[in-house]
């Protein structure tokens, strides 16, 4: 088995760690917790021997890195993660050691890459992301942990590229498909994951190229523009 000395050097960084704890006077059971070590320091409060309330951790530059809230020794209310350099990577919101809230995620530049909603650990409600220029790059609903609703997806231009319905994870409903340009490509209908009815496919100086027929998935029939 080979270690390389980089991972020689971080373990022996993790075994030089120092724990200081202070008990608060009026309350023995609150204790100051400092943990110590060469990889970033960390501090707060343990009740009952569970970390409880607003803990801090810390770059080995001394930046902060993380703060967090805790209740019972679970994660519960706000998780901020912090870049080196000071600037928010996220922002999350916990309820019992699970994600329930508002999550934002951030480029390096503080712009926002993912902007969602969770309860109890799942998606829930709408979910946007962003391409690097700020630009949306998709928006759509969630519920229980899958899609729901509505979900479209964007260009870096900012033309609709896609547009889909879902129930519960499913494809069902209107569907619609769109040139670079954000001219209309194609558009019809979806049922249980499956193309069903008719779809019209267009031209890119939108004129229609074609009828198709569909039933559970599989074409029945196409049908050129100026046909019967």
């Amino acid at each position: 088995m080979i270690i390389s000395a980089f991972t020689m050097q971080l373990r022996a960084q993790q075994n030089n760690v120092d724990t200081v704890k202070t008990p608060d006077p009026a309350n023995p059971s609150n204790v100051y917790c400092e943990i110590i070590s060469p990889l970033g320091n960390e501090n707060g409060y343990l009740l009952h021997g569970l970390k409880n309330g607003v803990w801090r951790k810390y770059h080995y530059n001394g930046c902060l890195n993380k703060l967090m809230e805790f209740r019972n020794g679970q994660l519960d209310g706000v998780y901020i993660v912090l870049t080196i350099n000071g600037t928010i990577e996220s922002e999350e919101m916990y309820k019992g050691e699970k994600l329930h809230g508002s999550r934002i995620v951030y480029t390096y530049s503080g712009q926002k890459k993912i902007e969602e909603h969770y309860v109890n650990g799942l998606l829930e409600g709408e979910k946007k992301q962003f391409y690097d220029n700020g630009q949306q790059q998709e928006v759509g609903t969630w519920k229980a942990g899958v899609r729901d609703g509505y979900a479209r997806w964007y260009t870096q231009d900012a033309f609709l590229s896609i547009e889909y319905f879902y129930t519960m994870g499913t494809l069902n409903g209107p569907a619609k498909s769109y040139y670079s340009d954000g001219k209309m490509q194609s558009e019809g209908v979806y049922k249980d994951d499956n193309e069903t009815g008719e779809w019209k496919m267009y031209n890119k100086d939108g004129s229609l190229e074609k009828t198709v027929i569909y039933k559970e998935g599989k074409v029945v029939k196409e049908i050129p523009a100026g046909k019967k």
